[in-house]
């Protein structure tokens, strides 16, 4: 992860693990070779780096996180991982390929990041990820500001910390910056959430800390309830809350 959020890096790996071992679709698309170089974009605790490193490539993995690298140090010490902000790096190794997964959408500075990934790949060489799209949450988001404004606060827009685009306009950022986009897809994926009843409370101290900074706990447990009752007929099933995701996925190649 790339971002200032404050990340509870043993609550991540714990209870949201669904983030890295659903990434079969994108890391089929990488399809990383043992002769390549590869970055790992907003790596978290390296449980994808690790596994692209099994396949023989050469890797490195980069993120923002002190506590997540810590934890994908320990894990994977045979690795080189790299504490750095996505949007604005430079490093001085060429790869093949750049890959990130569920991590742009936390780099509010898309064109910083897409610029970066561009200086450091080899010409030829593609940028492979998955991310959030336009829409991604998009009921949580919505109740989430019904139920401030029931409490009679606001939602400020800066605090939401994600970049959720189209394709089409992801496609013209990367064009803009030499990357051609080869292949793209939007897909809505419904998630299982960890935590039965309390699933969706745990997604929102994991994922929307920023919103809540000003709140007291007796505010806070007003907040999950009008939160909780206001999407349960939509997300709760058979006791498990269901996240409505909605993701982007692309391959580009660098032409410039």
């Amino acid at each position: 992860m790339t971002n200032m959020h404050a990340w509870d890096s043993d609550s991540y790996d714990k209870s949201f693990s669904y983030v890295w071992k659903m990434a079969e679709s994108v890391m089929a698309l990488l399809n990383p070779q043992a002769s390549e170089t590869i970055l790992d974009l907003g790596c978290g605790t390296g449980h994808l780096t690790r596994r692209i490193a099994d396949s023989g490539a050469t890797v490195v993995g980069l993120d923002s996180s002190s506590e997540m690298l810590f934890k994908a140090r320990t894990a994977y010490p045979d690795i080189t991982f790299i504490q750095a902000d996505a949007q604005n790096f430079t490093l001085d190794e060429r790869f093949e390929a750049v890959f990130s997964n569920a991590a742009l959408h936390w780099m509010k500075n898309a064109e910083g990041v897409v610029k970066s990934v561009a200086n450091v790949l080899k010409p030829g060489g593609r940028f492979v990820a998955e991310f959030a799209g336009k829409g991604n949450v998009g009921k949580i988001f919505d109740q989430l500001d019904r139920s401030f404004d029931m409490m009679g606060r606001r939602t400020e827009p800066e605090v939401n910390p994600r970049f959720t685009p189209t394709l089409a306009e992801y496609s013209m950022l990367l064009q803009k910056h030499g990357l051609e986009t080869v292949c793209a897809t939007m897909t809505d994926r419904p998630t299982p959430l960890e935590g039965g009843e309390l699933g969706l409370r745990m997604w929102l101290d994991q994922f929307t800390k920023a919103y809540f900074a000003e709140l007291n706990p007796a505010e806070m447990e007003t907040l999950y309830l009008h939160i909780e009752d206001g999407l349960r007929r939509y997300l709760f099933h058979d006791g498990v809350w269901i996240a409505d995701y909605r993701r982007l996925m692309f391959k580009a190649i660098k032409t410039l």
